[in-house]
């Protein structure tokens, strides 16, 4: 409990964001996955546009650009 005295400081500005922070009472579960799927769009955003960057419609090109990206990239 020594080591938690920090937090529990009114001074802290740690006290004022954990102790202190108000928010709504209708903060539900609601939210929460609100915030997870935003996150999660924007991770598939994010990876469409570099998969996007490495895109070729060439028919012969794509078969080599497919096998170099497996050979060359971690965990392709």
């Amino acid at each position: 409990m020594l080591g938690m005295l920090w937090v529990h400081d009114p001074t802290s500005p740690l006290h004022s964001m954990l102790c202190i922070y108000s928010v709504t009472a209708n903060l539900t579960i609601a939210y929460n996955l609100g915030a997870i799927g935003g996150v999660m769009l924007g991770l598939q955003i994010a990876s469409g546009i570099l998969v996007a960057m490495t895109y070729v419609a060439s028919d012969e090109c794509s078969f080599a650009a497919l096998d170099q990206s497996q050979r060359d990239s971690t965990y392709g």
